[in-house]
């Protein structure tokens, strides 16, 4: 069963052109044999909406016609699964259902922390840093503070706000050495962006730049400045880092229109590159991405921006784009990581992280089962087991294998039933009430290592059509049901094959499973002294 993606895109920002390019660009790129995609467009106005006429570029040069086409949606989840609702006049609108939201929001009400907020509110995974990391990424003056404070090198800057006034704002500048950069401290993608050459020129801009928001940055200049990118990418296997490009450029100041309008309309992705071959160089940029990235807990890909004094041999940290244009995914396609393989960490990334947060809040079994073996727990939180769980346990299952192993009781025995339905090849441990319960609990968490050893040294495979090698006819004619020692009958076969004590339907469907005969049972079943 592919993994639903639900891209999340558009949205209020001036970056909204942005979003809806490197949208595109992640749906298309998508391992269609392991994913869907689905889109799903928010509006200027803040409405969702949902189609397939979403899924080409073309569609958007004219928004009216396009929202004319397609169907408004909202996100609800229904029975622990999220799902997208067409908003339609009708008793039963369509429902789609996903498994993680990949939001691609560039910019504020996005990026900022937002959209990773929404995902935490209705417990949706997501592809994105968390909520924290996505402010101060957007926030450039928050940034500067945490790099000064972390003794990461940055330009001589300053932070112009404007509630100061001219006044205020000619104080603040005066510090500064020109020609400076100046720039609305909530956005990217170079939008807003001036270079002044003196303090009226930075004086006259101001104005324009505080229409973005309340705080602008102010940068002095770099002689001979050169400019180089590194990419930040958290796997389920930790942190790794890109090539490193230099930006090459033909004005001062690389722009939204060559960053994005370039290449015959496929933007960044078709920019001619430059990669940084300096070894020294190259080694400080990749070691400043990992130590800035890691410190605020990047999630997903991430981009760090430099600036570098050949004169003074400085090199200095920018900014960091946390949802960065086209994923960056061209910085990794020097390292062999093309664009779907990307999108496959990303995502693997994405449920992991929502495990990781599910697993906070888990329950003593899971600790105590990390404590005695080297493995991994995916916890269900009860009965309820929504798709994104199931969804985790599949790619455990293709990856690494999963061993299915629940509380012996009528909750546990309900989640191994839906587990091995929804994720066939699972192989099953299980263990006796009587050695997992306290006076008040039953759960594997109360068992000995001993014991849960034992349980895991018989594991079985759970078939999607087991032979049917006993018939109910033959568990009335064994004992196994209608008589009074039916219950230990059941309870010793149980512990013999180390499946738990099961009910009568239940053992019968797991003696299948193993393949065991009728006339072994009758054997196993005289030996241990029923008649």
């Amino acid at each position: 069963m592919k993994i639903r993606v639900l891209f999340l895109y558009g949205g209020d920002s001036v970056e909204l052109e942005i979003s809806i390019i490197s949208a595109l660009q992640a749906m298309d790129g998508l391992d269609t044999e392991r994913y869907e995609a689905i889109p799903c467009y928010i509006s200027k106005q803040g409405d969702m909406y949902g189609g397939e006429h979403l899924r080409k570029l073309a569609h958007y040069r004219d928004l009216d016609a396009l929202l004319q086409r397609v169907t408004r949606v909202h996100i609800e989840r229904r029975r622990g699964q999220p799902v997208l609702v067409r908003d339609e006049a009708r008793r039963f609108s369509r429902v789609i259902p996903f498994d993680i939201v990949f939001p691609i929001l560039h910019g504020v009400n996005g990026e900022d922390g937002s959209a990773a907020g929404f995902c935490r509110m209705l417990h949706l995974p997501f592809c994105e840093s968390d909520v924290l990391c996505g402010a101060i990424g957007q926030d450039k003056a928050m940034q500067k503070r945490l790099l000064q404070q972390a003794g990461l090198p940055i330009c001589p800057h300053a932070v112009v706000k404007k509630q100061e006034g001219s006044g205020g704002w000619r104080r603040t500048l005066s510090a500064l050495r020109m020609p400076v950069i100046l720039k609305p401290s909530l956005l990217g993608s170079s939008i807003g962006i001036e270079k002044c050459e003196d303090l009226d020129a930075c004086l006259q801009a101001l104005p324009h730049i505080f229409a973005y928001g309340d705080e602008a940055i102010a940068e002095t200049c770099v002689p001979n400045m050169r400019e180089f990118n590194c990419a930040i990418l958290h796997t389920p296997y930790g942190y790794r880092v890109s090539a490193v490009e230099e930006v090459t450029r033909g004005k001062d100041i690389l722009d939204y229109e060559d960053k994005y309008m370039g290449g015959d309309g496929k933007g960044i992705i078709s920019t001619k590159r430059v990669w940084l071959k300096e070894e020294p160089l190259v080694h400080q940029v990749q070691q400043l991405t990992m130590r800035f990235g890691k410190m605020l807990g990047v999630r997903g890909v991430a981009r760090v921006d430099f600036l570098y004094d050949p004169q003074q041999e400085q090199l200095y940290v920018n900014e960091i784009n946390t949802i960065p244009g086209s994923l960056s995914c061209y910085l990794w396609a020097w390292e062999g990581v093309e664009f779907p393989q990307l999108l496959d960490l990303i995502i693997r990334d994405g449920l992991e992280a929502y495990r990781e947060r599910r697993r906070r809040l888990s329950s003593y079994d899971t600790n105590v089962l990390q404590q005695y073996f080297d493995c991994e727990t995916i916890e269900t939180h009860g009965t309820s087991l929504d798709a994104q769980t199931l969804a985790l346990i599949r790619l455990a299952q293709q990856r690494r294998g999963v061993i299915i192993f629940t509380d012996p009781d009528h909750p546990g025995e309900y989640i191994r039933r839906r587990v091995n339905e929804a994720v066939p090849g699972c192989k099953n441990a299980f263990i006796e009430k009587d050695k997992a319960k306290t006076p008040k609990k039953v759960g594997v968490e109360h068992a000995s290592r001993a014991d849960l050893e034992e349980a895991l040294k018989h594991c079985y495979i759970h078939a999607e059509q087991p032979h049917a090698h006993i018939g109910m006819d033959q568990m009335l004619d064994l004992g196994l049901q209608g008589k009074a020692d039916s219950a230990q009958r059941r309870a010793f076969l149980g512990t013999y094959y180390h499946l738990g004590r099961p009910n009568a339907k239940t053992l019968l469907r797991r003696l299948n499973m193993l393949g065991v005969q009728a006339d072994e049972v009758k054997k196993v079943l005289s030996e241990g002294g029923f008649s």
